[in-house]
């Protein structure tokens, strides 16, 4: 929460540093007459982007309203039970997982409450990273929240993050199964780092002189916010790793 807190005290100073250069201090404010002329020339570019507009599209014929009254009033106020289906079933999924003993298949559906949706997902076969034959099944959740960049981050980044650190373990020298406690403190590590890099690209981009458009790009994923939700399944072992961050 500090750490987000002075992010957002330093894009406010990006704001405030950006003032002058977007007319957003009294000392910019045009004058009566310049303000007409801007006012007259935005007028003249929208007359002359309609008047294109109407020039190349082709307008479709205005519909005809010639039906008869509805003399009934009961109208319906839940959707059917082949509505519903249909709605759940817009983005669900379903795979089959070959070559992964203990998994056949595994299914999932997103249903969106608002536009864009903040929520994400991925899921996949990762290839083990040493000692195995069989690749691991991933599968993670993410639960975003003011605004849906972080969501959309941790989708494109989690398990990728995960499966490097994972990479970094000195398999037994024994050629044995590695200790729960590595593996977990591996998975610890890539949440920290990606949640850390979120951070730090908003910091650095406060103290750049990047133009303030780019400046708010790299701010997203910082000020918006999401819960993480991963399981990794190991069929050599038939254990199930799971780890949440968030609420």
């Amino acid at each position: 929460m500090l750490r987000t807190l002075r992010v957002r005290l330093r894009l406010v100073r990006a704001f405030q540093a950006q003032a002058p250069h977007h007319g957003f201090t009294k000392a910019s404010r045009p004058t009566r007459a310049s303000s007409h002329a801007a006012g007259y020339g935005a007028t003249a570019s929208a007359i002359a982007a309609i008047g294109a507009w109407w020039s190349i599209g082709t307008p479709d014929d205005a519909p005809r309203l010639e039906s008869r009254p509805d003399q009934r009033v009961v109208v319906e106020l839940d959707p059917s039970k082949a509505e519903v289906t249909r709605i759940l079933s817009q983005e669900a999924y379903s795979f089959i997982a070959r070559n992964v003993p203990g998994v056949e298949r595994y299914d999932g559906a997103r249903l969106a409450s608002n536009s864009p949706c903040e929520d994400g997902f991925t899921h996949g076969l990762v290839s083990p990273w040493h000692n195995g034959s069989s690749p691991w099944v991933a599968l993670a959740l993410f639960d975003g929240h003011s605004g849906w960049q972080t969501a959309d981050f941790l989708e494109k980044n989690l398990i990728a993050s995960v499966r490097h650190s994972l990479s970094r373990i000195k398999p037994p020298p024994d050629g044995g199964a590695t200790p729960e406690r590595t593996l977990q403190g591996a998975i610890m590590r890539a949440f920290v780092h990606l949640d850390n890099s979120i951070i730090k690209t908003a910091e650095d981009g406060s103290e750049s002189d990047q133009p303030l458009q780019e400046k708010v790009r790299r701010f997203a994923p910082a000020f918006a916010g999401s819960c993480a939700l991963l399981s990794l399944y190991d069929p050599t072992t038939s254990r199930l790793h799971v780890a949440c961050t968030g609420d």
